[in-house]
């Protein structure tokens, strides 16, 4: 399958993020995809419900994926033990859909970008960690 050059020009400038931009982006991708889930599961989409499950779903494989447990210590096995949760409740959620659910989980989504951008921005500004309130 022959890709467009615009979505060539996304792959790319994902891959040339900074690490702490593409976290950020991930979270934001995951977070919109779970808001859609909501609005198909409510209208009762659900071929498409799915699909941005799955989306949001793969994207936490690729937060998984990417920890470094090495340099991460106990924050990054504390994130795999969350991310793996996420993703299991994303399948049960998929398999049995549970708009109650499906909001708690797109709420803990929406609170991780927040605290992930808010970092990523003090790291890409080269504020000190403690500077934070």
């Amino acid at each position: 399958m022959k890709r467009k050059p615009s979505q060539r020009y996304q792959e790319m400038d994902i891959l040339t993020m900074s690490p702490p931009r593409r976290v950020v982006f991930l979270y934001a991708m995951a977070h919109t995809n779970l808001r859609k889930a909501e609005r198909h599961l409510g209208a009762g989409e659900i071929a498409e419900q799915c699909s941005c499950l799955l989306t949001a779903q793969d994207v936490l494989m690729e937060l998984l994926t990417s920890l470094d447990r090495e340099t991460g210590g106990q924050l990054a096995q504390n994130l795999a033990a969350l991310y793996v949760f996420l993703i299991n409740e994303l399948a049960a959620i998929n398999t049995q859909p549970n708009g109650k659910r499906l909001a708690r989980i797109t709420g803990m989504v929406a609170e991780l970008h927040e605290a992930w951008a808010q970092a990523a921005e003090l790291v890409l500004s080269g504020e000190p960690v403690g500077a934070m309130a």
